[in-house]
């Protein structure tokens, strides 16, 4: 028989799933929001560890092509992994960021009944917005950068929709945190 869900108007609204008609199964709504809440929570967890494991080694292997001679293997090498690390980094903070703004509480559940920090629209701007900024900003200057190497013969090309659209959405993105 088919499985029907039906959705309870009363106070403790709750889902009901019935196998047969004379054995229905209740699942309360707080348990399905909670478990959603714990994927939202695991999944910006791992980003979190995957931003801090590119971000951290990307932050030193900086310094390596700034103060070695320009063009050589180890630069070319050394930026190379600088820009992949800043393009990780970068799209998990827009994925930190983007989990935060569906649901700060879910995802910053520590703060929760803080003193300062509980507010969700505060957890929005600090930890949502701010990121989303941080990580556009990361990932549009790494972009750049490829860029100015990839048409370095023709400056022209920088001028074109696709760059300055990541230019734009980054200045657009920090005016918005501003």
């Amino acid at each position: 028989q088919p499985t029907t869900i039906s959705m309870g108007a009363a106070a403790q609204t709750h889902l009901e799933c019935r196998s047969s008609p004379h054995q229905p199964v209740t699942l309360f709504r707080s348990h399905i929001l909670d478990s959603i809440a714990m994927s939202y929570l695991h999944l910006f967890e791992t980003l979190i560890i995957l931003h801090i494991a590119f971000g951290a080694p990307g932050l030193i292997s900086f310094w390596v092509p700034v103060v070695g001679k320009k063009g050589s293997k180890l630069h070319k090498a050394w930026g190379k992994a600088f820009v992949i690390m800043m393009l990780v980094t970068g799209t998990c903070a827009v994925g930190m960021a983007t989990l935060t703004l569906i649901d700060p509480i879910a995802t910053h559940p520590k703060l929760d009944g803080h003193s300062e920090f509980s507010d969700p629209v505060l957890l929005r701007g600090i930890f949502g917005w701010m990121m989303l900024y941080l990580g556009i900003l990361t990932m549009g200057f790494a972009d750049y950068g490829l860029a100015v190497l990839r048409h370095k013969r023709e400056r022209s090309a920088l001028r074109r929709a696709r760059y300055q659209l990541v230019m734009a959405a980054v200045v657009i993105s920090g005016a918005w945190c501003a």
